[in-house]
């Protein structure tokens, strides 16, 4: 038992310096397609089992921000005529070469936002309004992440709480669960938990690459 008061001590140490990142993470070169499946596995206490379904809500958060981006990314692909064979960058250089000299970029926002020239023909006009409205889509995802790093925090907080070993010895009877199983589990759930700021950078990532498509059109 006393390996368990010692691997509970860790345990809540891990879990809330992992807990323990700030927005900086949201920068970096992740895309999408490297985000990482989150799993919980029951650990037989019910304030623990809580506090784990609390990062999976987060998280789930963070998926459904990359599935309104991957909507909003679909959308600009479509709005260009990127299907088949023309790629995204050839779909980008033949609207650019058909709308020379029309369209204007503004960034004052800190998002890009396209504007036409009056002579623009609809077609054109069609196409930078659609980008525009998934430009927009793209801010309300990422507008849903600011919040994900103070609440992943406070889980580390309050599991500083949750992790302490003669507590943890308590509730583990009381649930009529073994404490090492219940840490074997809360491990495994730990380690879930580091990745959230990893599916986060991804996030932000693909984020981003979408919107420098955007900025290309008007560059």
């Amino acid at each position: 038992m006393r390996n368990n008061f010692f691997k509970a001590l860790a345990l809540g140490s891990a879990l809330s310096v992992s807990a323990g990142y700030s927005s900086d993470a949201m920068a970096g070169d992740k895309t999408a397609a490297d985000i990482k499946e989150i799993v919980m596995t029951d650990t037989g206490i019910s304030s623990l089992d809580d506090l784990f379904n609390q990062i999976k809500t987060v998280n789930d958060t963070i998926t459904g921000a990359a599935t309104d981006i991957a909507d909003a990314k679909a959308s600009i692909q479509t709005a260009l005529g990127a299907a088949g064979d023309v790629t995204v960058e050839k779909a980008i250089a033949d609207f650019k070469a058909n709308a020379k000299g029309m369209i204007k970029l503004d960034m004052s926002s800190g998002s890009p936002k396209l504007s036409l020239s009056p002579e623009a023909p609809e077609d054109i006009k069609k196409t930078i309004g659609a980008v525009n409205d998934a430009v927009k889509s793209i801010k309300g995802a990422t507008e849903k992440l600011k919040s994900v790093p103070d609440e992943v925090k406070a889980i580390g907080e309050k599991a500083k709480g949750l992790m302490d070993p003669k507590a943890l010895k308590a509730d583990a009877k009381d649930a009529g669960v073994k404490l090492g199983a219940t840490l074997k589990a809360a491990k495994g759930n730990l380690g879930a938990l580091k990745d959230v700021p990893h599916n986060l950078e991804c996030v932000a990532g693909e984020a981003k690459s979408t919107l420098d498509l955007v900025k290309e059109l008007g560059g």
